[in-house]
């Protein structure tokens, strides 16, 4: 979560990164869902990344992500999801993160599953 410019899709690219992917990672703000693929410790990862900032209709943007979410599952993919305020639920168990900016910077609030 977070304001536009906050980092979102950042945050995003250096979890790609970490699961070895090198192609581009943009924000799927107009196409809404991105997959990707990479290796990591010789083995195949996967990110889907999901933005919902376009769906200011909570049925649409549950719709979308119960799709995303089914596919990410299936691949035993990372699911990142940008603007998950759209739901009106909270995804779980999930790592949820908050990004900041003020008058001291920029900051991430993290919420571990269960927590």
């Amino acid at each position: 979560q977070g304001d536009l410019g906050a980092g979102k899709t950042c945050l995003v690219q250096g979890l790609a990164q970490g699961l070895g992917m090198t192609e581009p990672i943009t924000s799927p703000t107009f196409a809404l869902a991105q997959h990707y693929s990479g290796q990591h410790a010789g083995r195949g990862t996967d990110l889907v990344h999901l933005d919902l900032y376009r769906l200011e209709q909570p049925e649409a943007a549950e719709e979308l992500f119960a799709q995303e979410e089914e596919q990410a599952l299936d691949l035993g993919a990372v699911l990142a999801v940008e603007w998950p305020e759209r739901l009106r639920f909270t995804p779980g168990p999930a790592w949820q993160v908050q990004l900041l900016i003020d008058a001291d910077g920029r900051r991430a609030v993290v919420q571990a599953p269960g927590s």
